[in-house]
Parts: C-alpha cells; structure tokens; sequence
C-alpha cells in the first residue's frame, strides 16, 4: 500500500537518514539525550523519537544543530552527489583544509622574503 509520501520510498538516490546521523553524533560525542532534550526544551521522548526519523524539518534540525554546536546542514550538504557540487570531486571541507595548507605555505614564504629584506636593509 502507497502512503503517499513519496520522499519515503527507496531509490537509487536516497538521502541520509537523519535520525541515524543525529545518533551517530550524540555517540561519538557522548551527549545524552536528556541533555540534548534539556537545551532544546523538550522531552527525552521527543529526542528519541528525532533520532528514529529518516527525515526532519529544517527549522528543527536547525534548533538540534544551534544546541549541539555542530553544523548538520553542512553534513548533510556533504552527502550529495559531487556533480550537484559545480562538477567538484571534493568536499567543501576538503577545500578548505587544501587552502588553509596553501595559506600555510604562502606565510612561510612572506617570512622567508621579510628576512632576506630585513637582512638586505639591516
């Protein structure tokens, strides 16, 4: 029997269970669920019943995301496919850590020319 929610049935492009990477996070950090339900002034019940939802609402993973301290829109931004990336193979995350080792390398060499010209003048 069709439920009528579309967005529910399996294909080739499903998109990230929700709950199961919220649970994955509490995990990984170890929060509770009460503590999480208490900084979004909800039930413990309501948090369980987040972690078990394949999706959610925006505005409350937004809410879940502000307690946490942990960006999921970014993950879940992540998840899609590279050619809905501007045709890039790597994460934005990956982009940023290759620029920030490429401003690394570009401060080593600003320091390297301010010797030779302080050396030069001094």
């Amino acid at each position: 029997m069709l439920s009528g929610k579309k967005y529910l049935e399996a294909d080739k492009q499903a998109y990230p269970h929700v709950g199961n990477m919220l649970q994955q996070f509490l995990v990984t950090n170890k929060l509770s669920k009460a503590a999480v339900a208490k900084k979004l002034q909800v039930t413990a019940p309501v948090v369980s019943a987040y972690l078990k939802n394949r999706s959610m609402q925006v505005g409350v993973l937004w809410n879940v995301s502000l307690a946490v301290e942990h960006n999921f829109m970014a993950d879940l931004a992540d998840a899609f496919p590279a050619t809905l990336n501007g045709g890039l193979n790597t994460s934005w995350k990956q982009q940023l850590a290759a620029k920030d080792q490429r401003i690394a390398e570009l401060e080593k060499e600003l320091a390297i020319y301010k010797s030779i010209v302080i050396s030069r003048n001094g």
